[in-house]
């Protein structure tokens, strides 16, 4: 016969194969409550943290899993994973390493090596890295669509010509720049995503009346993370309009919603 703890690990295992994340952390916190000495409820709550973003969080769950299953490669991974979202490369580096020396087929520990590789400059480790993790599960971790530069800005065109006309318009208040990847200190920045596709950076039209010098508002586009999500020229000129839309709405000061009820859809 189950206990409650046991009870309560599975269900939150099955809330976190069904995406629902919130769901899981409340079980798996209510597992925590019935047995704080296994390690199952903190590695899951440490998971769906991730999943929602909540990267301090996820990381000290995650910690404290590691404590109670120190073998456990995959939450070795998760916690990688989580450093290195918090842009502590260094222990996301020591955290990732230790996971691929317990298990080398761990595929996500690979992908996040790969990441961690990028960082570094050195993208064809990078790129071998990446490539291991998809042959482990090419489902999960579909190998990234990479051009040049110059293909890149000419998709950045061809995705603006996508956009509804109000925001093409828009575009012309803005600077677009294109990078990598962004840093922990762009200007005006706190605590961005290592990952993000895309940011507005600058004044909100709306907000900009009091100003006596015209900002300096742009858009950062971070090509390699770009590239990630795609694996065909469609889908990364899709995830450029996407992400253009997303950042020039922020501009504009719409929510996703308010985008067609302004009449820019």
């Amino acid at each position: 016969m189950k206990s409650i703890y046991q009870e309560l690990v599975q269900n939150a295992f099955e809330a976190m194969a069904e995406g629902d994340y919130e769901e899981a952390l409340s079980l798996s916190g209510q597992a925590i409550s019935e047995d704080e000495d296994e390690p199952e409820a903190f590695i899951i709550a440490g998971a769906a943290l991730l999943e929602m973003a909540r990267y301090e969080e996820a990381v000290r769950f995650l910690e404290q899993g590691l404590i109670r299953a120190p073998e456990d490669a995959e939450c070795q991974a998760m916690l990688g994973f989580g450093y290195f979202s918090l842009w502590n490369f260094e222990m996301a580096e020591l955290a990732i390493e230790g996971a691929l020396r317990r298990d080398v087929r761990l595929a996500e520990a690979h992908y996040w090596w790969g990441l961690l590789l990028e960082r570094q400059g050195r993208f064809l480790e990078a790129e071998e890295a990446i490539y291991r993790a998809y042959l482990l599960s090419p489902r999960h971790f579909p190998l990234p669509f990479r051009v040049p530069r110059e293909a890149f800005r000419r998709s950045v065109e061809e995705a603006i010509m996508m956009l509804p006309a109000g925001m093409i318009r828009a575009l012309s208040e803005l600077t677009i720049y294109i990078s990598d990847f962004p840093s922990a200190t762009l200007p005006g920045e706190e605590g961005v995503d290592p990952l993000i596709s895309g940011l507005f950076s600058g004044i909100p039209r709306e907000n900009a009346e009091p100003f006596p010098l015209v900002p300096d508002n742009r858009i950062y586009l971070f090509q390699r993370n770009i590239e990630r999500v795609a694996t065909d020229h469609a889908e990364l000129v899709e995830e450029i309009r996407q992400t253009l839309e997303r950042e020039v709405g922020f501009y504009l000061g719409l929510s996703s919603d308010g985008v067609g009820e302004e009449g820019f859809a």
